[in-house]
């Protein structure tokens, strides 16, 4: 019986110390974001070319996507007529976007040009019009704005971005995704 508890106890012991030493950098930085931005490739601002400007975009401006589960397809019969469809008939949002050839190193940049400062809220489609991103808001300040996406969960395909501001007014632009 006591070598039972002995083997009991050790096992309980290497199992704790098993669990307990994984290498989480987030979780030794403090980080609130565990498992969502990998701090090695996003510490440090990443350079990217725009229509031949050379900007410079910080951890905080990048969008983190990750691929639903394309479970309800019944819900998003037509969204890719609609989408084409709205950039004809809705007022359309008055901010010019500039993409990036493609993505380098697995993150899409883009900039977007204003004349005034508003919060839009950016939505994200593949192309068969399931969703990807929703509601997610992106500050726009007069003037440049770059901003970046992280797509190394997508596959490649050709994907939709569709901006938005509060009165209603639309920006949709279709990017392809293409890895050598």
């Amino acid at each position: 019986m006591k070598k039972l508890n002995l083997l009991f106890l050790f096992s309980a012991m290497i199992l704790f110390s098993l669990s307990s030493c994984g290498d989480d950098l987030a979780k030794k930085a403090g980080s609130s974001m565990t498992g969502s931005i990998n701090l090695e490739e996003t510490r440090g601002a990443q350079k990217f070319s725009i229509a031949g400007d050379a900007v410079s975009i910080p951890a905080e401006n990048m969008i983190i996507l990750k691929a639903k589960d394309k479970q309800n397809e019944e819900a998003v019969t037509g969204i890719m007529r609609s989408l084409a469809k709205a950039e004809n008939e809705a007022q359309k949002l008055d901010v010019k976007m500039t993409v990036a050839e493609g993505p380098i190193n697995d993150i899409f940049a883009f900039s977007l040009e204003s004349t005034t400062e508003e919060n839009l809220t950016f939505e994200m489609y593949d192309e068969e019009g399931f969703e990807l991103a929703a509601n997610n808001n992106i500050e726009v300040t007069e003037g440049k704005n770059y901003k970046a996406i992280k797509v190394s969960s997508l596959k490649e395909g050709t994907y939709y971005f569709k901006l938005k501001n509060q009165a209603g007014a639309e920006l949709n632009q279709m990017f392809s995704i293409e890895r050598e």
